[in-house]
């Protein structure tokens, strides 16, 4: 069956559960609002949103592949989609879900899904975005993740891309510590550094040689923008610019 973003509600237990502590930060923690959330299916139909910010300053965040629902749909032996009986079947876990519904608790979605202009790379382009408050800031934590992985011909590619620490009311603290009114304390927490991942340890500190696995299914949570000859074949329609923020 697939997903109904327009009847997308936001999971607010989630979102006042979700923690942010202890996640490594590059970029730093912005005031940002809204520019656009672009829906989209990949290719198991996990739904899926590409995220557009904007900082006070005019710097821009993208924040590519974020999953809506709690569970991946599994895929079989062969890397295909699972379906029973006419049905998806859940696989692994999304680790970044309280995150995600926490982000979009602060937007503020009003219902819905409206086409607007998605501005990248010096062009714009009519895309389908959920609803939200626009104008409304708040603060969100970005790191740099550094991944490496081997493609086809055997080649070791290293990619590097933004992702989401934490977001945060304009005072500091999360959903949860506002619901109790509790200090702001996991926002203190955020460590500002890189993130290097195995797969970037063994293949370029490490140079371990590795075998090609072109059967190989992607378990990041974030999901598989992997290859450059792939052209976004397990997520959307094309392979994206990873996104910088020049704040």
């Amino acid at each position: 069956m697939a997903f109904n973003f327009d009847n997308f509600k936001v999971d607010t237990e989630a979102a006042e559960n979700a923690s942010f502590g202890g996640k490594k930060v590059e970029s730093g923690i912005y005031d940002v609002k809204i520019l656009g959330l672009f829906t989209e299916v990949d290719k198991s139909q996990n739904p899926m949103i590409t995220i557009s910010l904007e900082t006070k300053d005019g710097g821009h965040i993208r924040l590519f592949n974020n999953m809506l629902k709690p569970k991946w749909n599994k895929k079989d032996s062969n890397g295909k989609l699972l379906i029973v009986n006419g049905q998806t079947v859940e696989g692994g876990e999304n680790i970044n879900y309280q995150k995600i519904q926490a982000f979009l608790q602060l937007a503020e979605l009003t219902g819905g899904v409206s086409e607007i202009d998605d501005k990248t790379n010096s062009k714009t382009e009519k895309r389908k975005s959920l609803n939200f408050t626009p104008n409304k800031f708040f603060k969100i934590a970005v790191y740099n993740e550094f991944d490496a992985y081997v493609n086809k011909d055997g080649q070791v590619k290293e990619t590097e891309k933004l992702q989401m620490a934490g977001v945060f009311n304009l005072n500091g603290k999360t959903i949860g510590e506002e619901k109790v009114g509790a200090e702001a304390e996991q926002i203190k927490k955020m460590k500002m550094t890189d993130n290097y991942t195995s797969n970037w340890k063994n293949l370029i500190e490490n140079k371990k040689e590795v075998e090609v696995d072109t059967k190989a299914e992607d378990t990041s949570g974030f999901g598989s923008y992997n290859t450059e000859e792939s052209n976004g074949e397990d997520g959307a329609d094309e392979l994206p610019d990873w996104g910088s923020m020049n704040a």
